[in-house]
């Protein structure tokens, strides 16, 4: 009964701060109004073209329209929604490692962190328009446009682009004002969006030619999986590895006991599910091309278009299309040790650590604590990237083997929206507590 008291104040606490329950309402009329504006059609475009392309949402192109939140298929006004913004913030991400003023920038403070968002931004409207001509160009020419002319092509590139910057703009500002992390719970609402129609979608095969003693237990074989992997995924974004560390200084001509016992936490998947959003990008670009360009069948830009379709994976009638699954998970795997690079520096960790007087137990302080931790950071991140591939494929493997393809809640997704919510309910619990705080003092 405690527990349960206890859990209820929690989640009633943010509602009793006024600045808290201003945030939490703004944050939901904000999305609101985003999922309103999301059903917008585009003017002078056959909203049914990608939708009979797509078909069931599989495969890479499926995986960016779920990111959408569906506005892809359906060719909104909000056609590319929050991707671009996305995208552009991963390549600057890694293009902060080649060029070293955008490595300044990211240490400059806040001035540097203001403009790296203004480049990023910039970036993000740039890519939305190259996507947008390319669309507008490509599908117009096969009926996508119902007046394929210049202008009409220049008009749709023009509302995209816009719609995708505003879109970017108001989660940048919502993260700025500390509202929440607005780019990824605008990604988060997107495919929660979904889940409804998927609900229907699962429920429908369940019982649809089939006794109700045995679509009960499909149902209930399927939510016991769900939750199983929801906890795996909870337990990758939230999974630490504690090297100890112990401080050798002394306080006052004394030792602080507390003070020599301390660890250093390495997160399992620091990268979260950036590896495997640009991973499918990548895989994305073939089936995009083909959609635009229709290979010819039975020629080799065909069989590349099928390796890279996550939706011919794990299908016994071709079951050779899925060489291209282990070429996607080395892509997840690098990108996970890359990104990881990016965010931890070894030879940095060790240097701090020897400066306030700290050591690895049984560590040499210097080269050999970062040849220690650069060994432990590698193992440690690698297993978090095959767990993330785990999450990844298991879709797939239920597509090609069972013909299960409408889960929204599972495989990257559910990274997605575990993340998010992991990420804004320590905020609102920090919020909460520094209100408690302020309310003391005064």
């Amino acid at each position: 009964m405690k527990n349960k008291r206890k859990t209820k104040r929690g989640f009633v606490n943010p509602f009793k701060v006024k600045n808290l329950r201003r945030k939490i309402l703004l944050i939901i009329g904000v999305m609101f109004i985003i999922r309103l504006i999301n059903q917008i059609p585009t003017p002078g475009v056959d909203h049914n073209y990608l939708k009979q392309i797509l078909g069931s949402g599989n495969g890479a192109m499926g995986f960016m329209n779920l990111m959408t939140g569906g506005s892809l298929s359906s060719l909104s006004i909000l056609a590319l929604n929050i991707s671009p913004y996305i995208t552009a913030s991963i390549v600057i991400e890694l293009l902060s490692i080649v060029f070293k003023q955008l490595e300044e920038m990211k240490r400059d403070g806040k001035h540097g962190q203001e403009e790296l968002k203004k480049i990023t931004l910039i970036s993000a409207i740039g890519l939305s328009f190259v996507q947008a001509l390319a669309m507008s160009i490509g599908f117009g020419r096969k009926g996508m446009l119902t007046n394929f002319t210049w202008y009409w092509v220049i008009i749709i590139t023009l509302i995209w682009t816009a719609s995708a910057g505003a879109l970017a703009f108001v989660g940048n500002y919502m993260t700025e004002k500390k509202i929440c992390n607005g780019v990824s719970l605008i990604l988060a609402c997107n495919i929660l969006s979904g889940v409804l129609d998927d609900l229907f979608s699962l429920w429908e095969v369940a019982f649809t030619g089939h006794k109700m003693a045995k679509g009960i237990l499909y149902i209930t074989l399927l939510t016991i999986f769900i939750f199983l992997m929801t906890l795996f995924v909870v337990y990758l974004q939230t999974g630490k590895r504690e090297i100890p560390v112990t401080n050798s200084r002394k306080y006052n001509g004394k030792v602080n006991p507390m003070a020599m016992r301390s660890t250093l936490p390495i997160p399992v998947n620091p990268s979260n599910v950036i590896p495997v959003i640009f991973a499918s990008s990548i895989f994305s670009v073939p089936s995009m091309i083909a959609m635009i360009v229709t290979p010819k069948s039975g020629s080799v830009w065909e069989k590349v278009v099928n390796l890279t379709n996550t939706s011919e994976w794990f299908r016994s009638s071709a079951f050779y299309y899925t060489a291209g699954w282990l070429v996607y998970v080395a892509l997840v795997l690098f990108f996970e040790v890359f990104y990881t690079n990016i965010i931890f520096n070894d030879l940095e960790i060790a240097d701090n650590l020897k400066k306030s007087g700290s050591q690895i137990p049984g560590v040499r302080p210097g080269a050999d604590t970062a040849d220690y931790l650069r060994k432990k950071i590698k193992h440690t991140t690698l297993l978090g990237g095959i767990g993330i591939s785990v999450v990844a494929t298991i879709p797939m493997v239920l597509s090609g083997v069972f013909n299960i393809s409408n889960i929204s809640l599972m495989g990257t997704s559910l990274v997605i929206i575990v993340g998010v919510i992991i990420e804004n309910a320590r905020q609102i619990d920090a919020d909460t507590s520094a209100y408690k705080i302020e309310g003391i003092m005064r």
